[in-house]
């Protein structure tokens, strides 16, 4: 999976829940996953797409009028 396929992805349940929301929606980044595991070996990787993840849930959301919290930074 790509990473525009993970925000393809994460952008189409934000328009499902925001459509079958009445009340206000607010989006919170992705935060990165601690490497303090074994098995987290594929972790780093991971963690420099979220950033970018971040970028175009952020971008989304303020085309959609959804506050997005960018907890990450």
């Amino acid at each position: 999976m790509t990473t525009e396929d993970i925000i393809q992805g994460l952008t189409e349940f934000i328009a499902e829940i925001k459509a079958d929301n009445n009340g206000e929606l607010v989006v919170l980044s992705l935060l990165p996953i601690r490497q303090t595991r074994p098995w987290s070996t594929h972790y780093p990787k991971i963690n420099k797409e979220i950033p970018v993840v971040n970028a175009g849930l952020s971008k989304f959301c303020a085309e959609n009028d959804i506050r997005f919290v960018d907890a990450h930074s």
